[in-house]
């Protein structure tokens, strides 16, 4: 949750599609600093590890040593921030009802475990475009991708 407020607070470019409102900026801050946990229907997290299915594709270490700057996504009734750190994908759901926490399987915070499903970088649509973006800059030689 630290990550979404942060994100939110900073002034830094590449968090400029992190906004919250100014209450939920300051719930997440009192939540944070009494190390509280913040209501489920405010922020909802679901953490997904992301691979490629295809077997010749990229290993892991790829999405592990990669950078990409977090974006937000819309939904018919609430919407979400996404972050992709160490291979993970993290989505910060906000506004999420019960029904739709439990068909998302995001985290409970009364569990001991944490299960971190599979996700597929392909059923990522943002990450593909940016990875194609990051793609033709290197062909243009704005930008050099390093090989792992």
């Amino acid at each position: 949750m630290s990550l979404l407020w942060k994100a939110a607070i900073s002034s830094r470019s590449e968090y400029s599609q992190i906004v919250l409102t100014p209450d939920i900026e300051e719930e997440m801050r009192k939540c944070l600093f009494n190390q509280k946990i913040i209501k489920p229907m405010l922020v909802s997290i679901k953490i997904s590890r992301l691979y490629d299915k295809n077997p010749n594709g990229f290993a892991f270490d790829y999405f592990k040593g990669s950078l990409y700057s977090p974006f937000h996504r819309k939904y018919k009734k609430y919407f979400s921030f996404c972050f992709i750190l160490k291979g993970f994908f993290i989505e910060f759901f906000l506004g999420l009802h019960y029904k739709d926490r439990k068909r998302l399987r995001v985290i409970n915070p009364n569990e001991e475990i944490i299960v971190a499903p599979y996700l597929d970088y392909n059923d990522v649509p943002e990450l593909i475009q940016c990875m194609v973006a990051g793609y033709r800059k290197n062909v243009e030689g704005k930008v050099r991708i390093k090989s792992i």
